[in-house]
């Protein structure tokens, strides 16, 4: 698989602090602040709508604003993965959960190859990923199982998401 709470607003601007550095302490780009004005105004409307349940709007919006700042970051820009938190939160919230574990597993993957391993916010991902695939149905849950274990050996050390791969396992078991 190839890598790449709803956050505030600001943060698709200023990041939080495992956003703040890469895996080798060396700063990372930041949008400039005359590209945030609009797109400022987008966010915080789909994190409004989002809010109110208006998870039509809202995931609209979002993919949007993904759409934008991949085009403008790349992939893996910092704006680009928090929009893309973003929008899995809402595909969470909004109870697709395979869009969700899809989502979670990739950003595992891309805070893996941006940050480095043992960062929140990988685990993070990498949690928010499996739970997801929990609420799957069996027809969605089998076929991501295989990414979604993968993901979790390569994110931390084995030992940190045992308990998890071994709940994801033993609900495999019960799928046949």
């Amino acid at each position: 698989m190839k890598a790449g709470g709803v956050p505030p607003a600001a943060a698709c601007v200023a990041g939080d602090v495992d956003a703040d550095l890469d895996h080798e302490g060396r700063a990372l780009p930041r949008l400039e602040p005359e590209h945030t004005g609009p797109l400022l105004e987008r966010i915080a409307a789909a994190q409004a709508a989002g809010l109110a349940n208006d998870f039509d709007y809202a995931i609209t919006a979002a993919d949007g604003i993904l759409q934008q700042l991949t085009t403008e970051q790349g992939e893996t820009g910092p704006g680009t993965l928090e929009a893309a938190q973003f929008r899995a939160d809402l595909a969470y919230l909004s109870g697709d959960y395979a869009f969700a574990t899809v989502s979670w597993t990739w950003l595992a993957l891309a805070f893996l190859d941006r940050l480095g391993p043992g960062k929140r916010r990988t685990q993070r991902a990498a949690q928010n990923a499996a739970q997801a695939w929990m609420y799957l149905q069996p027809q969605q849950a089998v076929p991501l199982s295989t990414d979604l274990l993968n993901m979790l050996l390569e994110v931390t050390t084995p030992e940190r998401t045992a308990t998890m791969r071994s709940q994801i396992e033993e609900r495999l078991r019960g799928l046949d």
